[in-house]
C-alpha cells in the first residue's frame, strides 16, 4: 500500500469509529510527507500538537496500521514551521 493510500486508509478507518472529531481536530491536520516502506513520515502542526497526538493517539495509530497491512511501519513526525515539503524537509 502506497503512502497516499495507507494514510487515506488510517483516515478512513478513524471516520468508522466513528469519532468525527478525533478525525477532524487530531488526524486530518497531519500531512503525509513520505513513504519509506517501513516509515511514515507525518508533518504536523507544532509540537505541542504532536506531543498531544503521540500521548493520546499514538496507541491506536498503530492498531490502525496494524489493520491496514502496516503493521511493521514507524511513523516519524515533523513540526510544520510554514509548511512541510514531500521531500522531507522544512519550507
Amino acid at each position: 500500500m502506497s503512502g497516499s493510500t495507507v494514510w487515506d486508509a488510517v483516515l478512513s478507518n478513524v471516520e468508522t469509529r466513528g469519532n468525527r472529531f478525533t478525525l477532524s481536530t487530531w488526524f486530518k491536520p497531519i500531512n503525509l510527507i513520505s513513504d519509506k516502506g517501513t516509515e511514515l513520515q507525518v508533518c504536523v502542526p507544532n509540537a505541542l500538537f504532536r506531543d498531544w497526538f503521540l500521548k493520546h493517539y499514538a496507541a491506536t495509530l498503530e492498531e490502525i496500521l496494524v489493520e491496514v497491512g502496516r503493521g511493521d511501519t514507524t511513523v516519524s513526525y515533523v513540526t510544520m514551521t510554514g509548511q512541510c515539503r514531500d521531500d522531507g524537509g522544512r519550507a
